[in-house]
């Protein structure tokens, strides 16, 4: 998984972009926790990037989150941390 506490990674079935620019989105996924359960994350992102792989019809969408609750990036630190 592509996540820190400022944004996330992720692939996408089509291109995700905004005539004024950088496209905002809502988000929504499960953290796995490592209790074994997972967290649903909420937020507001702005797409930073969206580049077309070499594959048909992915994208590489980086996204920066703009409005996400502090308790969701508390458990995405410790998602993080966990990993190393």
């Amino acid at each position: 998984m592509d996540i820190s506490v400022g944004g996330l990674g992720l692939l996408a079935s089509r291109e995700i972009s905004s005539p004024e620019g950088h496209a905002r989105i809502s988000l929504a996924f499960d953290l796995p926790c490592p209790s074994g359960e997972s967290r649903q994350i909420c937020a507001i992102g702005e797409v930073r990037y969206c580049l077309k792989l070499t594959e048909e019809n992915r994208y590489r969408v980086g996204v920066k989150f703009l409005q996400i609750t502090d308790e969701d990036k508390l458990a995405i630190a410790d998602f993080v941390r966990s990993r190393f």
